[in-house]
């Protein structure tokens, strides 16, 4: 799975949940222990084989990637 991939492969990958909000939006959030490990981890991800049944899920034309502290 995604999340066994991420805890397995990922450094300062923390968590990650994904939902499906009323109005048909899925939302993903991700947690890592830094921004900068974060950013790093994305190019990984997405061309990471293991990851390819989750991304071929993704209309890559509706998603928008932000990073923010929490505080």
């Amino acid at each position: 799975t995604v999340n066994a991939n991420l805890h397995e492969n990922y450094e300062g990958f923390v968590d990650r949940y994904v939902a499906l909000q009323d109005d048909g939006v899925w939302i993903e959030v991700v947690y890592w222990e830094s921004e900068e490990a974060g950013r790093a981890a994305l190019e990984k991800f997405v061309a990471d084989p293991v990851n390819k049944a989750f991304l071929d899920l993704v209309n890559v034309d509706s998603v928008t990637i932000t990073y923010s502290d929490i505080h």
